[in-house]
């Protein structure tokens, strides 16, 4: 099988997922699909990332990689250094309170999503963490299915899990309501 790995790689910590991601799609004896690797946009200079034509050969590699992968790994979370987190913000008995972390989805990883899906292949969510704080609705039900932490990715990609097994595997698509309630168990 080739997946495709959708993922922000904008930081460090970002990466860091990719890179882990990489790994463990290799160790399960899969190919991939990584811009970060494949793209070409690590050889970019300064100055051709500032003209908008630069950009296409990346685009047309990324669609074409898209093309030919059977499956895809959607990182559903916008990792984010701890100094630059986003937080929402509620009137709580009229005062406005910090009262959670957001995570924006990148709207790169949004379009493959997409372009994926109408081409009616495999769109399997990605977090990193087993409890994550909020998912968007639309994206966690864009897939066929979720994905919780590295252990649970190394096990659904192990080498011999019949394809059967795979879709009765303990992942599903859930709202942000059902993934509050689990960061409360």
């Amino acid at each position: 099988m080739k997946i495709f790995i959708a993922s922000p790689l904008f930081n460090p910590e970002q990466i860091a997922i990719i890179e882990q991601i990489e790994r463990t799609i290799t160790a399960a004896g899969h190919d991939f699909y990584s811009a970060r690797l494949h793209s070409g946009s690590d050889k970019m200079t300064p100055e051709e990332r500032k003209v908008l034509s630069a950009w296409d050969p990346i685009f047309e590699s990324n669609v074409k990689g898209l093309d030919d992968c059977d499956a895809m790994i959607a990182v559903l979370e916008y990792a984010m250094p701890e100094d630059r987190s986003l937080f929402r913000c509620d009137r709580v008995d009229g005062v406005w309170q910090t009262t959670a972390s957001v995570e924006l989805p990148d709207a790169g990883t949004v379009w493959e999503m997409g372009y994926h899906r109408a081409q009616d292949k495999q769109v399997i969510g990605f977090h990193s963490k087993e409890r994550p704080a909020h998912l968007n609705l639309m994206l966690t039900h864009g897939c066929m299915g979720l994905v919780l932490g590295f252990g649970a990715l190394e096990s659904f990609l192990r080498p011999g899990t019949p394809q059967e097994a795979r879709g009765a595997f303990n992942w599903s698509a859930c709202s942000a309501w059902e993934a509050e309630q689990r960061q409360v168990e």
